[in-house]
């Protein structure tokens, strides 16, 4: 179903995401550059899928983010990284804990993310 609703309906039709000078823009172009590329795009999309159905809630009733995380973002036209922000905050907020070592580990993942993302903006990389 996902992978349909994603084929079927995904263009980037917003004038501002053609503006190739922002590495998220020259992403969009890329997975909507051919059939091929889309196909390829459809991969790490259903990978997420499965991670967010597979990693456990605090509670039921938090599985109700899903349905609403899909509308709110559905809603944008314009794809823009933060967007996203708020429903990932929430998901890492509601998800229950694992292992130790990979909650250390995530950590130390988004920790050498964080620097990186920040040396990229700070040397003119990601944004004009």
């Amino acid at each position: 179903m996902v992978s349909m609703l994603y084929l079927l309906t995904f263009t980037n039709t917003h004038p501002y995401n053609f503006l190739p000078w922002w590495l998220h823009n020259k992403v969009v172009l890329l997975a909507t550059s051919s059939p091929g590329w889309k196909l390829a795009f459809l991969v790490p999309i259903l990978y997420q899928v499965l991670v967010f159905v597979s990693t456990p809630l605090w509670r039921r009733e938090l599985y109700l983010f899903y349905p609403l995380a899909v509308v709110y973002l559905a809603a944008s036209w314009l794809i823009e990284p933060r967007y996203f922000f708020i429903p990932l905050l929430l998901f890492i907020m509601f998800r229950k804990p694992g292992r130790q070592w990979v909650e250390v580990g995530l950590v130390a993942w988004n920790a050498v993310l964080g620097l990186v993302l920040f040396w990229g903006v700070w040397h003119g990389l990601w944004l004009p």
